[in-house]
């Protein structure tokens, strides 16, 4: 036989073959399609929270210990990680809804090690109605007001007044400030061994932290 005319029959075969086969493959339903991409959003949102979380404990005291050195972009620093729906981006909010609790009200989602607020009382889960009299909305603009109230602090000598709701009731607490360098220091979910500034802010990538946290605890 000739050889091209054996190569076109065994083409037609395999393709025959592989078509014959495909038509048995189980497709994922559109409903299956939807649950993992919830699980994968899930996991997202755990992953970034807890990187968040290292380096938080991480930059705190570096920003508390470097003030002096950040041009006079100070403000006043408890050690409280808040947030609330609105701190993510529009496709992590349902996750953050549904794993976190997270709603409209800003919450303290947790107390970062080593700083005023971790001895406070205060707890994670605690909802912050106001800060030095300054009412904490919900939203986005809850963030931009809690933010303007430690700025206020910043120049008075006295504790920062803060008043939480937790369980229905209210709290009240007085915390020392630290003064910290007012640039945000976050977390980027990016395997990268790598961290940016852009003036306004420090982004530090899931992949150096990786890399710092195997260097210093192998």
């Amino acid at each position: 036989m000739n050889r091209k005319l054996l190569l076109i029959i065994v083409i037609i075969g395999f393709i025959t073959l592989t078509g014959c086969a495909s038509t048995n493959t189980p497709k994922s339903s559109s409903v299956d399609i939807e649950k993992e991409m919830e699980v994968q959003t899930k996991l997202e949102l755990i992953s970034i929270l807890r990187y968040q979380k290292r380096l938080d404990n991480i930059s705190h005291p570096i920003m508390r210990g470097g003030h002096t050195f950040c041009d006079g972009k100070v403000t006043s620093g408890i050690g409280l990680r808040i947030a609330n729906k609105e701190s993510f981006p529009d496709g992590l909010q349902k996750a953050a809804e549904a794993e976190f609790g997270l709603d409209n009200h800003t919450k303290v989602l947790w107390l970062v090690e080593d700083t005023p607020a971790q001895n406070s009382g205060i707890l994670a889960g605690d909802t912050i109605i106001s800060v030095n009299g300054y009412k904490i909305s919900g939203g986005k603009e809850g963030l931009e007001d809690y933010k303007e109230a430690l700025k206020s602090a910043f120049h008075k000598s006295e504790p920062l007044s803060i008043s939480i709701q937790r369980n229905g009731q209210e709290f009240s607490y007085a915390i020392k400030t630290d003064k910290i360098c007012e640039y945000p220091v976050t977390a980027i979910l990016d395997a990268t061994p790598n961290a940016f500034a852009d003036g306004n802010m420090i982004g530090v990538n899931s992949g150096l932290l990786r890399l710092f946290m195997s260097v210093m605890w192998p």
